[in-house]
C-alpha cells in the first residue's frame, strides 16, 4: 500500500494537502524534529480545535462511505 492508499484506507483526507504527498501539521511544521504535544494554553486551544473539526470531518467522511456501500 502507498501513501495515498493508506490515507484513503483510513480516511486520513484532512491530514494532508490537496495532492496528498505531504502532511499538514496542526502545531508547527519542522520535521518531525520537534515538539510532539502543545506547550501553551495558546497552543493546546489551537491544536484542540483542530483535532475536533478533523474527528467530525472524518465521522463524516466515514458516513459517506458507508451510506454508498
Amino acid at each position: 500500500m502507498d501513501f495515498k492508499g493508506f490515507v484513503d484506507f483510513f480516511y486520513l483526507q484532512d491530514c494532508v494537502n490537496e495532492k496528498e504527498d505531504s502532511i499538514i501539521f496542526w502545531l508547527k511544521d519542522d520535521g518531525f524534529t520537534g515538539k510532539v504535544l502543545p506547550e501553551t494554553v495558546d497552543e493546546y486551544v489551537f491544536w484542540l480545535n483542530h483535532n475536533l473539526e478533523f474527528v467530525k470531518r472524518r465521522n463524516i467522511r466515514i458516513q459517506k462511505a458507508i451510506k454508498n456501500k
